[in-house]
Protein backbone atom coordinates (compact mmCIF):
# COMPACT_ATOMS: atom_id res chain seq x y z
CA UNK A 1 0.00 0.00 0.00
CA UNK A 2 2.33 2.70 -1.26
CA UNK A 3 -0.40 5.31 -1.70
CA UNK A 4 0.01 7.72 1.21
CA UNK A 5 1.59 5.16 3.54
CA UNK A 6 4.10 7.54 5.08
CA UNK A 7 6.82 6.98 7.63
CA UNK A 8 4.63 8.68 10.23
CA UNK A 9 1.81 6.26 9.56
CA UNK A 10 4.21 3.32 9.75
CA UNK A 11 5.39 4.69 13.09
CA UNK A 12 1.82 5.00 14.36
CA UNK A 13 1.08 1.42 13.29
CA UNK A 14 4.21 -0.01 14.88
CA UNK A 15 3.57 1.81 18.17
CA UNK A 16 -0.06 0.74 18.16
CA UNK A 17 0.94 -2.92 17.87
CA UNK A 18 3.27 -2.49 20.84
CA UNK A 19 0.44 -0.86 22.81
CA UNK A 20 -1.90 -3.74 21.95
CA UNK A 21 0.72 -6.29 22.94
CA UNK A 22 1.35 -4.63 26.32
CA UNK A 23 -2.34 -4.11 27.08
CA UNK A 24 -3.32 -7.69 26.27
CA UNK A 25 -0.41 -8.99 28.36
CA UNK A 26 -1.64 -6.84 31.26
CA UNK A 27 -5.18 -8.21 30.90
CA UNK A 28 -3.94 -11.79 30.92
CA UNK A 29 -1.72 -11.15 33.94
CA UNK A 30 -4.64 -9.67 35.90
CA UNK A 31 -6.81 -12.66 35.03
CA UNK A 32 -4.09 -15.10 36.01
CA UNK A 33 -3.39 -13.39 39.33
CA UNK A 34 -7.07 -13.28 40.26
CA UNK A 35 -7.75 -16.88 39.30
CA UNK A 36 -4.64 -18.26 41.00
CA UNK A 37 -5.38 -16.40 44.23
CA UNK A 38 -9.06 -17.33 44.38
CA UNK A 39 -8.52 -20.97 43.46
CA UNK A 40 -5.58 -21.44 45.84
CA UNK A 41 -7.57 -19.80 48.67
CA UNK A 42 -10.52 -22.12 48.08
CA UNK A 43 -8.27 -25.18 47.84
CA UNK A 44 -6.37 -24.23 50.98
CA UNK A 45 -9.57 -23.67 52.97
CA UNK A 46 -11.05 -26.96 51.76
CA UNK A 47 -7.89 -28.83 52.73
CA UNK A 48 -7.80 -27.36 56.24
CA UNK A 49 -11.41 -28.10 57.14
CA UNK A 50 -13.73 -31.05 57.04
CA UNK A 51 -16.56 -29.75 54.93
CA UNK A 52 -20.03 -31.16 54.77
CA UNK A 53 -21.40 -32.32 51.43
CA UNK A 54 -23.55 -29.18 51.32
CA UNK A 55 -20.57 -26.92 51.99
CA UNK A 56 -18.58 -28.65 49.25
CA UNK A 57 -21.49 -28.23 46.86
CA UNK A 58 -21.67 -24.50 47.60
CA UNK A 59 -17.94 -23.99 47.00
CA UNK A 60 -17.63 -26.28 43.97
CA UNK A 61 -18.60 -23.64 41.33
CA UNK A 62 -15.54 -21.61 42.31
CA UNK A 63 -13.23 -24.31 40.98
CA UNK A 64 -14.70 -24.15 37.47
CA UNK A 65 -15.40 -20.41 37.27
CA UNK A 66 -12.20 -19.67 35.41
CA UNK A 67 -12.68 -22.22 32.66
CA UNK A 68 -12.79 -19.31 30.19
CA UNK A 69 -9.23 -18.22 31.03
CA UNK A 70 -7.46 -20.43 28.48
CA UNK A 71 -9.88 -19.34 25.77
CA UNK A 72 -9.27 -15.68 26.65
CA UNK A 73 -5.52 -16.18 26.42
CA UNK A 74 -5.79 -17.79 22.99
CA UNK A 75 -8.22 -15.09 21.88
CA UNK A 76 -5.92 -12.21 22.84
CA UNK A 77 -2.83 -13.86 21.38
CA UNK A 78 -4.65 -14.45 18.07
CA UNK A 79 -6.02 -10.92 18.24
CA UNK A 80 -2.57 -9.30 18.41
CA UNK A 81 -1.20 -11.60 15.69
CA UNK A 82 -4.13 -10.82 13.37
CA UNK A 83 -3.83 -7.07 13.76
CA UNK A 84 -0.07 -7.18 13.32
CA UNK A 85 -0.46 -9.25 10.15
CA UNK A 86 -2.92 -6.74 8.71
CA UNK A 87 -0.88 -3.70 9.64
CA UNK A 88 2.38 -4.91 8.06
CA UNK A 89 0.74 -5.76 4.73
CA UNK A 90 1.63 -2.52 2.96
CA UNK A 91 0.94 -3.90 -0.52
CA UNK A 92 -2.81 -4.31 0.01
CA UNK A 93 -5.12 -2.21 -2.14
CA UNK A 94 -7.06 0.53 -0.35
CA UNK A 95 -10.51 -1.08 -0.77
CA UNK A 96 -9.13 -4.46 0.22
CA UNK A 97 -7.55 -3.01 3.35
CA UNK A 98 -10.74 -1.19 4.31
CA UNK A 99 -12.76 -4.40 4.03
CA UNK A 100 -10.16 -6.36 6.03
CA UNK A 101 -10.19 -3.67 8.74
CA UNK A 102 -13.96 -3.82 9.12
CA UNK A 103 -13.99 -7.63 9.24
CA UNK A 104 -11.25 -7.74 11.85
CA UNK A 105 -12.95 -5.04 13.92
CA UNK A 106 -16.21 -7.00 13.97
CA UNK A 107 -14.44 -10.21 14.93
CA UNK A 108 -12.37 -8.55 17.66
CA UNK A 109 -15.27 -6.71 19.30
CA UNK A 110 -17.43 -9.84 19.15
CA UNK A 111 -14.66 -11.87 20.84
CA UNK A 112 -14.14 -9.22 23.52
CA UNK A 113 -17.86 -9.15 24.22
CA UNK A 114 -17.89 -12.94 24.61
CA UNK A 115 -15.08 -12.97 27.15
CA UNK A 116 -16.35 -9.89 28.97
CA UNK A 117 -19.58 -11.76 29.58
CA UNK A 118 -17.64 -14.87 30.65
CA UNK A 119 -15.63 -12.81 33.12
CA UNK A 120 -18.75 -11.14 34.50
CA UNK A 121 -20.44 -14.52 34.86
CA UNK A 122 -17.41 -15.89 36.74
CA UNK A 123 -17.41 -12.91 39.10
CA UNK A 124 -21.12 -13.26 39.82
CA UNK A 125 -20.83 -17.02 40.38
CA UNK A 126 -17.90 -16.71 42.78
CA UNK A 127 -19.59 -13.89 44.70
CA UNK A 128 -22.79 -15.96 44.92
CA UNK A 129 -20.92 -19.04 46.19
CA UNK A 130 -18.98 -17.03 48.76
CA UNK A 131 -22.14 -15.33 50.03
CA UNK A 132 -24.03 -18.63 50.30
CA UNK A 133 -21.11 -20.36 52.00
CA UNK A 134 -20.65 -17.57 54.51
CA UNK A 135 -24.36 -17.62 55.37
CA UNK A 136 -24.48 -21.40 55.59
CA UNK A 137 -21.59 -21.89 58.04
CA UNK A 138 -22.95 -21.96 61.58
CA UNK A 139 -19.91 -23.23 63.50
CA UNK A 140 -18.59 -20.25 65.49
CA UNK A 141 -15.06 -21.68 65.57
CA UNK A 142 -15.03 -21.92 61.80
CA UNK A 143 -16.79 -18.60 61.35
CA UNK A 144 -13.73 -16.37 61.82
CA UNK A 145 -11.68 -18.47 59.42
CA UNK A 146 -14.51 -18.25 56.91
CA UNK A 147 -14.42 -14.46 57.15
CA UNK A 148 -10.63 -14.52 56.71
CA UNK A 149 -11.16 -16.72 53.65
CA UNK A 150 -14.01 -14.71 52.14
CA UNK A 151 -12.78 -11.11 52.47
CA UNK A 152 -9.57 -11.47 50.38
CA UNK A 153 -11.51 -13.28 47.64
CA UNK A 154 -14.02 -10.44 47.45
CA UNK A 155 -11.09 -8.05 47.02
CA UNK A 156 -9.59 -10.29 44.33
CA UNK A 157 -12.85 -10.14 42.39
CA UNK A 158 -12.08 -6.49 41.70
CA UNK A 159 -9.42 -7.75 39.27
CA UNK A 160 -12.19 -9.51 37.35
CA UNK A 161 -14.18 -6.28 37.15
CA UNK A 162 -11.09 -4.60 35.69
CA UNK A 163 -10.82 -7.22 32.95
CA UNK A 164 -14.24 -6.27 31.58
CA UNK A 165 -13.26 -2.59 31.59
CA UNK A 166 -9.90 -3.37 29.98
CA UNK A 167 -11.54 -5.25 27.12
CA UNK A 168 -14.06 -2.45 26.63
CA UNK A 169 -11.28 0.15 26.50
CA UNK A 170 -9.34 -2.01 24.05
CA UNK A 171 -12.34 -2.06 21.72
CA UNK A 172 -12.51 1.74 21.87
CA UNK A 173 -8.82 2.00 21.00
CA UNK A 174 -9.34 -0.25 17.99
CA UNK A 175 -12.08 2.08 16.82
CA UNK A 176 -9.74 5.07 17.20
CA UNK A 177 -7.00 3.40 15.20
CA UNK A 178 -9.42 2.20 12.51
CA UNK A 179 -10.96 5.67 12.14
CA UNK A 180 -7.52 7.27 11.88
CA UNK A 181 -6.37 4.67 9.41
CA UNK A 182 -9.47 5.07 7.26
CA UNK A 183 -8.85 8.81 7.16
CA UNK A 184 -5.21 8.27 6.19
CA UNK A 185 -6.33 6.00 3.36
CA UNK A 186 -8.91 8.51 2.14
CA UNK A 187 -6.59 11.52 2.30
CA UNK A 188 -3.53 9.67 1.07
CA UNK A 189 -1.31 11.30 3.66
CA UNK A 190 -0.39 11.27 7.33
CA UNK A 191 1.24 14.30 8.92
CA UNK A 192 3.49 14.31 11.98
CA UNK A 193 0.84 16.04 14.09
CA UNK A 194 -1.36 12.99 13.53
CA UNK A 195 0.95 11.17 15.94
CA UNK A 196 0.05 13.55 18.75
CA UNK A 197 -3.65 13.40 17.92
CA UNK A 198 -3.61 9.62 17.82
CA UNK A 199 -1.82 9.26 21.16
CA UNK A 200 -4.23 11.69 22.83
CA UNK A 201 -7.24 9.80 21.48
CA UNK A 202 -5.84 6.52 22.82
CA UNK A 203 -5.32 8.12 26.22
CA UNK A 204 -8.93 9.33 26.15
CA UNK A 205 -10.04 5.71 25.76
CA UNK A 206 -8.14 4.56 28.85
CA UNK A 207 -9.68 4.68 32.32
CA UNK A 208 -6.90 3.06 34.35
CA UNK A 209 -3.44 4.23 35.32
CA UNK A 210 -1.82 1.06 34.00
CA UNK A 211 -3.33 1.64 30.55
CA UNK A 212 -2.27 5.29 30.43
CA UNK A 213 1.22 4.34 31.58
CA UNK A 214 1.62 1.84 28.73
CA UNK A 215 0.40 4.32 26.10
CA UNK A 216 2.54 7.18 27.41
CA UNK A 217 5.61 4.96 27.65
CA UNK A 218 5.29 3.71 24.07
CA UNK A 219 4.76 7.17 22.60
CA UNK A 220 7.54 8.67 24.67
CA UNK A 221 9.87 6.00 23.30
CA UNK A 222 8.79 6.91 19.79
CA UNK A 223 9.34 10.58 20.53
CA UNK A 224 12.83 9.99 21.91
CA UNK A 225 13.84 7.82 18.98
CA UNK A 226 12.98 10.69 16.64
CA UNK A 227 14.03 13.57 18.88
CA UNK A 228 16.99 14.51 16.70
CA UNK A 229 14.91 14.93 13.55
CA UNK A 230 14.07 18.57 12.70
CA UNK A 231 10.44 19.56 12.96
CA UNK A 232 9.38 16.70 15.23
CA UNK A 233 6.68 17.38 17.79
CA UNK A 234 7.19 16.68 21.48
CA UNK A 235 4.36 14.41 22.58
CA UNK A 236 4.29 14.60 26.37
Amino acid sequence: MSNGYTETQKLIDSIFIEVLRELTASILLSTQKASEFILSSAQSFSAKHTLSSQEKAILSPIFVSFAFEEGLQNCLNDFVASWQKLIVQEVMQVNERKAALLDLMKFSTSSFDKYSKASEAATLQIAKSIKEFSAYVQDNEKRKEVDDFVCPIIEALQFQDRIVQNLNNLSKMLTVWTDCHQRFLAEGKCQEQELVEFSNKLLACSTMHSEKEIIEQKFQIADKSNSKKPGDVLLF
